[in-house]
């Protein structure tokens, strides 16, 4: 019986209507740049509202692969172009120009309202368009939430789920920032990422004498530019064994 009673509520669910963010469609203009020595372009959106001014710009790097593209279209000597981004959240359909390693022109954004429907069950209600594409744009896809949550970071909110795809978190720099720090929580494993608090910092730390590092001096020395260099050079001064709230005052104070 209640097996019966919970496949009819998910049937229930399944049926409601889809959110304005899957029955809107958005448009605007786009441009891009070439990124040197890469297959990554820097992609820059436009959003137009109703009455067709601009309220919303976006910025991003994605891959040429991803836009199927080529560097021989990327860096032609100027035509006309079409292509896509195709995103569990939506699609991004591009056309206009691409000239030498630049381009632009016109898009339209079609949300998903499958991956709209798999995020609500996953508890997130996406009712804004922008935020769809946003989601789009980063490849906020549902296995991404999923991975996150197998990796014991809790339950994200979608403005946290955001700047982690965008910081590239992902689950081994989990795995490595609570084996080092312990149960670090998402508004710790932000900014750690933010300020590439990673394996090799810790190890350059941990050699000039600070090897157990809480999270929040980690973030507070690396926010200051604090390193093993200026360690050493403080050592060389004289100044041994300071703590960690010594060393940020040492800095704040231009010893050095």
């Amino acid at each position: 019986m209640r097996h019966t009673i919970a496949a009819t509520f998910v049937a229930l669910v399944a049926a409601l209507p889809l959110t304005a963010a899957a029955q809107q469609q958005i448009s605007g203009s786009w441009s891009l740049t070439s990124i040197p020595n890469s297959q990554t372009v820097r992609l820059e959106l436009r959003t137009e509202n109703p009455s067709g001014g601009y309220h919303d710009q976006s910025s991003e790097d994605v891959s040429l692969r991803d836009l199927h593209l080529t560097q021989t279209q990327l860096q032609s000597s100027g035509g006309r172009a079409a292509f896509a981004l195709d995103r569990e959240a939506g699609t991004v359909s591009f056309e206009g120009w691409l000239q030498q390693g630049q381009g632009g022109g016109r898009f339209t954004f079609e949300p998903s309202s499958q991956y709209i429907g798999a995020m609500q069950q996953r508890g997130y209600t996406i009712d804004e368009p922008r935020k769809v594409l946003t989601a789009a744009l980063l490849d906020v896809s549902t296995a991404f939430v999923d991975q996150m949550n197998a990796a014991g970071v809790g339950h994200l909110t979608y403005n946290q789920l955001i700047p982690f795809r965008a910081l590239r978190i992902d689950v081994p720099y989990v795995r490595q920032m609570r084996s080092t720090f312990g149960d670090v929580d998402a508004q710790q494993l932000i900014p750690l990422r933010a300020l590439n608090v990673d394996g090799s910092y810790l190890q350059e730390m941990a050699s000039v004498g600070y090897a157990h590092l809480e999270a929040r001096q980690a973030i507070e020395l690396r926010a200051l530019g604090i390193d093993a260099d200026f360690v050493r050079r403080l050592q060389a001064h004289g100044f041994h064994n300071l703590t960690v709230e010594k060393l940020v005052q040492a800095k704040a104070l231009g010893v050095l």
